[in-house]
């Protein structure tokens, strides 16, 4: 069983080139999402917040009750009347077809502007992971959807729980 706790944390950064042609990666004309599985939330974002731009290596395995974590960097997204965005994201962790832990709906950007265009964002909400029980192979599953635009985008990224 996988278990989730979300932390509020908001930053904005300079832009960070992705490749667009993997599944951790998604994007419309008004906004666009990468989906990272990091082993350390507060080692990404201090490296997250230093001027330089962050070095982002694959993390694709770990240890049965270890902790990770889901980090999404996002640009754009719609604004209403006031200028804020609402984007928000579901997750859910899966092994093959069946859903392990389905988390409640947590904002991506919320109650303030959404970043300009070329301008990455981390988004409102990290997922905080345990990987507990048994070695499989998973995968973390985010739906995004831009409640101004009406727009829906979905990233996954897979993690190999090994025995400890």
């Amino acid at each position: 069983m996988i278990k989730f706790l979300a932390t509020i944390l908001l930053v904005v950064s300079p832009a960070l080139a992705f490749a667009q042609d993997r599944p951790n990666v998604a994007d419309t004309q008004s906004f666009g999402v990468r989906l990272f599985l990091v082993p350390d939330a507060d080692a990404f974002v201090e490296m997250w917040s230093k001027p330089e731009t962050p070095k982002l290596t694959a993390f694709t395995k770990t240890q049965v009750n270890s902790k990770f974590a889901g980090v999404i960097l996002y640009w754009g997204g719609g604004s209403d009347n006031e200028g804020q965005c609402n984007i928000q994201l579901q997750t859910k962790v899966l092994e093959g077809t069946t859903v392990l832990a389905d988390a409640p709906e947590m904002p991506l950007c919320q109650k303030h502007q959404p970043p300009q265009p070329g301008v990455l964002a981390l988004s409102d909400t990290i997922i905080d992971l345990v990987a507990s029980g048994e070695p499989a192979s998973l995968v973390v599953q985010v739906t995004l959807t831009d409640k101004i635009n009406n727009e829906t985008l979905s990233v996954s990224a897979p993690i190999e729980v090994l025995s400890e």
